[in-house]
């Protein structure tokens, strides 16, 4: 699903998702974390090929057995609230979005190394409330992710980069354009070293 939804190839993505949710079924996953997983990656997937009507009932799915079967600080709610909260926006559902990037956010900050990913929930907020128009929470959104960005605990590795990589359009996108051009030049610098 991932690849394919990376490639933006979008009738293998369905078929796969559609495949994989007849698995679940079939290999009784349909109440596991794991089974929950692969709700997610296909609510994700269908999100991506913009389907959020179809994703919402499997991003709900997978909330129920995340919180039946993983303690509330596990580090996959972070990703999960992160992509729920992408698909709320789609469907126009602002105040429900924003709880979850909360959610992820509270998650983030007590994750061993979770600043850069923190940052991303934030960049992702601040789009959140140009499409709800509360512009005035923008900027807070975007210098909250910045601080996050140059923490000195942050190590600088690929990872890092690829977030600077999905921060930096962002930042350009709103007016920052030195600092989205900093962080590009910086994660080629990082890529290149790797």
């Amino acid at each position: 699903m991932g690849l394919y939804r990376k490639n933006g190839d979008d009738g293998n993505a369905i078929r796969v998702i559609e495949r994989s949710l007849l698995l679940i079924d079939k290999l009784e996953l349909k109440d596991t974390v794991s089974g929950a997983t692969v709700y997610l990656n296909a609510a994700t997937t269908y999100k991506a090929v913009g389907k959020a009507d179809k994703a919402l009932p499997l991003y709900e799915k997978t909330l129920k057995i995340y919180t039946e079967n993983l303690k509330e600080n596990d580090e996959r709610f972070g990703g999960f609230y992160n992509n729920y909260a992408l698909a709320l926006t789609d469907a126009g559902e602002y105040e429900k979005a924003e709880k979850c990037y909360f959610n992820a956010i509270k998650v983030m900050e007590k994750a061993v190394g979770g600043k850069p990913d923190t940052a991303i929930t934030y960049v992702n907020l601040a789009h959140l409330y140009e499409t709800a128009n509360k512009s005035d929470k923008i900027t807070d959104c975007l210098f909250k992710a910045y601080d996050l960005l140059n923490d000195e605990s942050n190590i600088k590795n690929g990872y890092y980069a690829y977030v600077l990589d999905k921060c930096a359009p962002s930042f350009k996108y709103f007016g920052y354009e030195k600092i989205a051009n900093d962080m590009k030049k910086e994660a080629q610098e990082l890529y290149e070293r790797s």
